[in-house]
């Protein structure tokens, strides 16, 4: 085959691979704009609710279905209206939320979510009272606990509870060392790892 011909080829296919991964990118942002969209609504209860449900019954997409039911369970959290909570976190499909990358179990493109399920809605559940239904999301997160052990959102959630259940030193080492840069072997993207360390 001729050099040219195989070269023009090649930059065909990557043209064409760049189109899908294009279209790809653009529908994926599109349902993320849903998202944050949603996310906007938190101080108004009943618009909030309503974007949620449409996002959870109208998407086409496990993952960002179940992204929708993470943002409800933290709206129901957010605003102490717990009639459907545990109905939400039952629906609620963490493997969707998980990726296998090459026999790898990520989370990269759903960090958010597992932010909130670790630690927004644990927090707020303890700061109401509810420490009852933070039980119960441990119970549904307990399956996932070897696969995620080793992400940073996991790591803190362990320790915060130590810090509400006034458990040992209440996860102050941990705070200590996560403010002094000290957090080699978990995994954690580079954009939140700003958001962790005003936890501590």
């Amino acid at each position: 085959m001729n050099p040219a011909r195989l070269v023009t080829f090649a930059m065909y296919f990557a043209i064409a691979y760049l189109v899908i991964k294009m279209f790809i990118s653009s529908k994926r942002n599109g349902k993320n704009k849903m998202i944050i969209d949603a996310v906007r609504l938190i101080n108004e209860k009943e618009m909030f609710f309503n974007r949620v449900d449409q996002l959870i019954s109208t998407v086409n997409d496990p993952e960002f279905a179940n992204k929708g039911r993470v943002l409800k369970l933290w709206g129901c959290a957010y605003h102490q209206d717990f009639s459907e909570f545990d109905s939400t976190l039952q629906e609620l499909d963490i493997d969707s939320l998980i990726e296998d990358k090459k026999g790898v179990k990520s989370i990269d493109t759903n960090e958010d979510s597992f932010f909130y399920l670790y630690l927004a809605i644990p927090n707020v559940l303890h700061h109401v009272g509810r420490d009852d239904l933070r039980t119960t999301m441990h119970a549904k997160l307990q399956p996932y606990d070897e696969i995620l052990g080793n992400q940073l959102s996991k790591a803190l959630s362990d320790q915060f509870d130590k810090y509400y259940d006034s458990v040992d030193d209440r996860g102050q080492t941990f705070f200590e060392k996560l403010l002094e840069g000290d957090y080699e072997g978990y995994i954690y993207s580079r954009t939140m790892i700003g958001i962790y360390k005003n936890l501590a």
